[in-house]
């Protein structure tokens, strides 16, 4: 499990397998800066405001990380929504630019 999952999950104060599984998981390094991508299934969504799935996008280096998390409360709009978060840029001055 990333460093960056247990950070979520902690905040999530989620149980992985019970109310929620990881599906779609990717981790690369783009030059010294950690891209990780991942969707997952909510298995309790009681805890997760209703969302079926939610889709996370994450980039980090030591000084600094940005995270996009979306959340899909219908299966028929998980597909757009991995697109939207694909298509995240960042615009300004940021050590991480190169990789988003």
């Amino acid at each position: 499990m990333s460093q960056v999952h247990r950070i979520w999950q902690y905040l999530w104060n989620k149980v992985n397998g019970t109310d929620f599984e990881i599906q779609e998981y990717s981790a690369n390094d783009v030059n010294g800066i950690g891209v990780y991508s991942y969707t997952t299934k909510m298995l309790n969504t009681d805890k997760s405001n209703g969302n079926l799935y939610v889709v996370h996008k994450v980039f980090a280096n030591d000084t600094e990380y940005y995270t996009i998390d979306a959340g899909v409360k219908t299966e028929d709009a998980l597909a757009s929504v991995k697109a939207a978060v694909e298509s995240f840029q960042i615009l300004g001055d940021s050590t991480l630019k190169e990789a988003a």
